[in-house]
């Protein structure tokens, strides 16, 4: 599971939306940093209805329901992650498999190990602090004059070297060589994608314990950042 991640404002997701050439709109950057993001909160992703590469907020839940207010997280169904094996054999996302893919891109992710009820997180993140393109999967969602976007992060099986971490999943990372390609709406033969999930990091790796207050998205200063242990790299 991908529960939880953090943009920083780096240069380097700066420079990602350059190299793709994406269109984005201001208040998209005005908002980085964004700490603790959890699911059913707003994302940056970057996605190509066919007329190029443009970053939208995106609600990280992809199935949605209409409400009040517009369109809100539907939590009948877990759907902010999923899974590399199901892309294909379920409903839900072999569809925008093939033609509604989209790139995260994130500074760092958190994960959680457990003892009795009291549950402890570490900081996932490149050493040199370079931004991880997340394998995606969006959806566009419309009522009367509402209009949104939702997206899902796609994962994998468990990194050999988070194994004492967490064992089940890992996000799928796309190398910035195959970043149009994946972003490519008339790429809708899959089958080449299939390398992508094998879990894997191109760079070095930093594993942080950071302070237990972050358990709760709702916190969103330096408690998300702040080592109560020793790192560890990989």
């Amino acid at each position: 599971m991908c529960g939880r991640v953090t943009i920083f404002d780096e240069p380097s997701v700066i420079e990602m939306l350059n190299e793709l050439d994406a269109e984005y709109e201001a208040s998209v950057l005005n908002h980085l940093p964004r700490l603790n993001v959890g699911p059913s909160e707003k994302l940056p992703v970057i996605l190509n209805h066919g007329e190029g590469n443009q970053v939208e907020d995106a609600i990280w839940w992809l199935l949605l329901q209409s409400s009040e207010k517009g369109f809100k997280a539907n939590y009948q169904w877990k759907t902010f992650n999923a899974r590399a094996e199901r892309l294909r054999s379920s409903k839900l996302y072999n569809k925008p498999f093939k033609q509604s893919r989209c790139l995260i891109p994130i500074s760092a992710y958190y994960e959680w190990t457990k003892e009795g009820e009291q549950r402890y997180p570490y900081m996932i993140k490149p050493t040199d602090n370079s931004v991880m393109a997340v394998a995606g999967l969006y959806k566009n969602w419309s009522a009367e004059d509402h209009q949104v976007t939702s997206c899902t992060v796609i994962t994998t099986e468990g990194h050999p070297d988070l194994q004492n971490i967490h064992k089940k999943s890992t996000p799928v990372l796309v190398p910035e060589s195959r970043w149009q390609e994946w972003l490519d709406p008339a790429q809708t033969e899959t089958s080449g994608f299939d390398d992508l999930f094998a879990p894997h990091f191109d760079v070095e790796m930093e594993v942080t314990p950071v302070d237990p207050q972050m358990n709760s998205s709702r916190i969103k200063d330096n408690a998300c950042l702040s080592a109560i242990g020793d790192s560890f790299n990989f």
